[in-house]
């Protein structure tokens, strides 16, 4: 059966593809990349915020803990009670117990600094010595000193006390 000429069906050809070209798809991973870049970035600087942080806050407490032991007299395990102190070196401070910092001593403990180093102190041969019985100490210049560390991205906080052993900034 023949249809009339203006009844002939036509047949067209769509390109009914589905999916993306070649340039989207280029355009759409640039995008994706940034974002990825931006956000290794910023989790990478909030890592280096919080390392100097923490490391912060052991200090303080290392700082505390010992001042706490010469003015109750702690002995660990020896017959009398003594002076406890700190000692700061570029990329760890070591606790110890007695007037004077004696390096190889096997009762002193040393704390690394990850993720900082310490750049400068204004304290007399770089050790904090806490007086038995009220905690005080005697050798910080004009009542005070600092202890200042750095991380490799720039970030700084300095922790002053005075010659009381109080805390008396984080900056």
């Amino acid at each position: 059966m023949l249809l009339p000429h203006n009844h002939r069906m036509k047949i067209s050809i769509r390109n009914n593809s589905q999916g993306f070209t070649l340039p989207e798809l280029i355009v759409g991973m640039a995008m994706f990349a940034i974002l990825i870049g931006l956000v290794t970035i910023n989790l990478a600087g909030a890592q280096g915020s919080t390392n100097i942080n923490t490391t912060i806050d052991t200090l303080t407490a290392d700082i505390k803990q010992q001042q706490t032991k010469a003015m109750v007299g702690e002995t660990e395990g020896s017959t009398s009670a003594n002076s406890y102190g700190i000692h700061f070196e570029t990329s760890d401070y070591i606790l110890f117990r007695g007037t004077s910092y004696t390096s190889g001593d096997t009762s002193n403990l040393t704390i690394d600094i990850k993720g900082a180093t310490i750049t400068s102190t204004t304290i007399p041969n770089n050790q904090i010595i806490f007086d038995q019985g009220d905690g005080k100490i005697p050798d910080l210049t004009n009542n005070q000193g600092s202890i200042t560390l750095k991380t490799p991205a720039g970030q700084q906080k300095t922790v002053t006390l005075n010659s009381y052993g109080a805390i008396i900034s984080i900056e």
